[in-house]
């Protein structure tokens, strides 16, 4: 069973060839790919989709550069379909991986002066000095928790069958290779990732710009918190004037985290839209 995108039709779904239900069971999945290898399939060459099987039908070839990777369509801009130039970023995932990430946190507190009179002599040597004193860190890594299934990725090798079924206009499939005759660049998609559409949503782009050419997008998080001092026992005598001691008390502190992506790799390959 292929997985194809659709993009302004309403009722249509499936594979040209003709695809099955929803049962998920292997001997369906199996029957599915056996019928392809008969009757072939309209997609036209150098398609790249996913597809709910064991194996690639005949005619398509795993896509080994998107193993372990999700597919985003090349924004606008990109080299469209130049052969050895797909973009991609972070390394591929394993199977069933979790990917974790951390952030690097730098920052300073203030701790304000107090001054003391007579408060040179004996015992009074781990009193702290007040300023600004730095501070540096890491988060404890942690992964995004990012919900994905994992799928195979077939590249159509194989000419599309004489008589087949042409592909309904609106479909989306990834070209690596160019838009083929009758297909053209789709819009909106371009650096985004693809959403299935919620119940009772509507179709439309979210979130903030698209991804450049193999941009490694980075998030980063507010960071507050606060530090305490201890109170120190002093020795008075006579005299005037000791200055520049830590002034006992609690101080707040913020910072913003160094950047970091949710670790989600992907390959970036030219989505074309049947007209």
């Amino acid at each position: 069973m292929c997985v194809l995108l659709l993009a302004g039709c309403a009722g249509c779904a499936g594979c040209a060839s003709g695809a099955g239900g929803s049962g998920g069971v292997d001997a369906e999945l199996d029957a599915e790919v056996d019928a392809a290898r008969l009757v072939g399939d309209g997609l036209p060459q150098g398609a790249v989709s996913f597809f709910r099987a064991p194996a690639c039908p005949a005619g398509w070839e795993a896509f080994g550069a998107a193993r372990g990777r999700t597919i985003v369509p090349e924004p606008e801009g990109a080299d469209a379909g130049v052969p050895g130039r797909l973009a991609t970023e972070g390394a591929p995932l394993t199977s069933g991986e979790m990917r974790s990430h951390e952030h690097g946190i730098t920052g300073s507190v203030s701790v304000p002066a107090t001054q003391f009179v007579g408060v040179a002599g004996a015992g009074n040597g781990n009193l702290g000095g007040a300023g600004t004193a730095p501070l540096t860190g890491s988060t404890d890594s942690a992964t995004a928790v990012t919900p994905y299934t994992q799928l195979l990725v077939c590249e159509k090798t194989a000419v599309a069958t004489a008589g087949a079924p042409a592909p309904p206009r609106g479909l989306l499939l990834f070209f690596p290779g160019g838009c083929p005759t009758g297909w053209s660049r789709a819009g909106l998609t371009g650096g985004r990732y693809l959403i299935a559409l919620p119940r009772g949503g509507s179709a439309g782009i979210f979130g903030g710009n698209p991804l450049g050419t193999g941009e490694r997008r980075e998030h980063s998080h507010a960071v507050t918190g606060s530090v305490s001092t201890t109170s120190h026992g002093i020795a008075l005598a006579s005299g005037c004037c000791a200055n520049g001691y830590a002034q006992n008390g609690t101080y707040q502190w913020m910072t913003t985290t160094g950047g970091a992506t949710a670790g989600l790799p992907y390959i970036q390959l030219l989505q074309c839209q049947k007209d």
